[in-house]
């Protein structure tokens, strides 16, 4: 929350050993975008970062 206050408006992803239902609200509480699990994959950082960098862009072209 510190950050957005601040102005950073870039993605926030949240790694965490357990994701459960109160540790994903304590995350989006403290204002992160997004959480990939442990253990991480090589795979599970790709789609988040696919998926945030896609997102980016698109704002980007519909305030064109």
């Amino acid at each position: 929350a510190q950050l957005r206050r601040r102005g950073y408006d870039l993605p926030v992803i949240a790694v965490s050993a357990s994701l459960d239902a109160a540790t994903t609200a304590e995350c989006a509480a403290a204002g992160m975008d997004d959480f990939i699990s442990k253990p991480i994959t090589r795979m599970a950082v790709l789609n988040v970062l696919s998926k945030w960098i896609n997102r980016r862009h698109a704002d980007a072209n519909n305030a064109r």
